[in-house]
């Protein structure tokens, strides 16, 4: 039994019954008729892909800042920046997890590793950054980092021979501290007083140490919101993410 077939109303040809085929004989024999529709899951596709990539594009952009060594991940989950992005585009939502802005820098570091490997791969010479001195006795590297040993190692054995001198100083200095204190001499006062002596330094420490407040109620407002302070102290970024850091820096 044959393919079932059809009349062309236009030219009355016979065409065999399938979609495709009566779309091919109506392009190839009437072509200034009109054309069949176009599918339009192509360009609805395109259309839904456009905010997918915009937001590839912000992704891409938020590690940069993200990569900044001196900067805190946690800065960027603290209410007055998520209020900051809301007002740069309100249609994007800041991640409000940590893993996940640290998904956003390992994502960038890997496509950072792969270009970086890619470019170095389609370089004729290869470049070492490190010297070979195994091979080279009079390398200059090697050179520098013998005299720097050396210079180390005489900078910690004299600071050996005067660290007895030192402590016996530092002692007598503490000693007259506690002798006036005893007899109800303010420290305070005392330490102050000696601001202008050769115990400047330690009358520093001793200043900076005596004037913490009794009460760690200014420490707990400090750190009230946890994760959140962009103080030094809460900087505790690990090395491997530390690396990522680095290497998206120096390659925005």
């Amino acid at each position: 039994m044959g393919d079932a077939k059809m009349r062309c109303n236009e030219c009355q040809q016979l065409v065999a019954k399938y979609t495709t085929s009566m779309k091919s004989h109506w392009v190839k024999k009437h072509k200034d008729k009109n054309q069949p529709a176009k599918k339009i899951q192509a360009e609805v596709n395109s259309e839904l892909s456009e905010p997918k990539d915009k937001y590839k594009r912000i992704q891409s952009a938020l590690a940069a800042p993200l990569s900044i060594p001196a900067l805190p991940i946690n800065s960027f989950l603290h209410p007055l920046m998520r209020k900051l992005f809301h007002s740069l585009n309100s249609n994007y939502e800041l991640p409000r997890s940590f893993a996940t802005l640290k998904i956003f820098l390992l994502d960038q570091y890997v496509k950072t590793q792969s270009k970086m490997k890619a470019d170095l791969s389609t370089m004729r010479q290869r470049f070492s950054i490190t010297c070979d001195t195994r091979n080279t006795l009079d390398s200059t590297l090697g050179q520098v980092l013998v005299e720097m040993a050396a210079e180390n190692r005489n900078a910690r054995d004299q600071r050996r021979s005067q660290q007895p001198g030192v402590m016996s100083w530092i002692r007598q200095t503490l000693n007259k501290v506690n002798t006036a204190s005893s007899v109800g001499v303010e420290p305070l006062k005392l330490w102050a007083n000696m601001l202008k002596t050769d115990a400047k330094n330690i009358a520093i420490l001793a200043l900076e140490v005596l004037s913490i407040p009794a009460t760690s109620a200014p420490i707990e407002r400090i750190f009230s919101q946890a994760g959140l302070a962009s103080s030094k102290h809460r900087n505790r970024t690990s090395f491997d993410l530390l690396n990522s850091q680095l290497v998206v820096y120096c390659n925005v």
